[in-house]
């Protein structure tokens, strides 16, 4: 599952920062880095992004289940 926290690692590597759930199953983010938090906009945009990048692997990746390997 990618998260918001995989798309704010995609914007700022390194980012320092703690990324949680609460009882509600919305996930939480608690910044500390010294470098101003993207804004939501642009988080949703990056993990839309993400997303849709994923999703274009899926034939590939159910290929690559459904056929093994033959080592060639």
């Amino acid at each position: 599952m990618i998260t918001k926290f995989d798309a704010i690692l995609s914007i700022l590597p390194g980012a320092a920062m703690h990324g949680s759930w609460d009882e509600m199953g919305v996930e939480v983010i608690e910044w500390r880095d010294d470098r101003p938090k993207p804004t939501e906009s642009a988080i949703n945009a990056k993990l839309a992004e993400l997303k849709a990048a994923y999703n274009a692997q899926a034939y590939a990746r159910n290929r690559a289940q459904a056929y093994a390997s033959t080592g060639d």
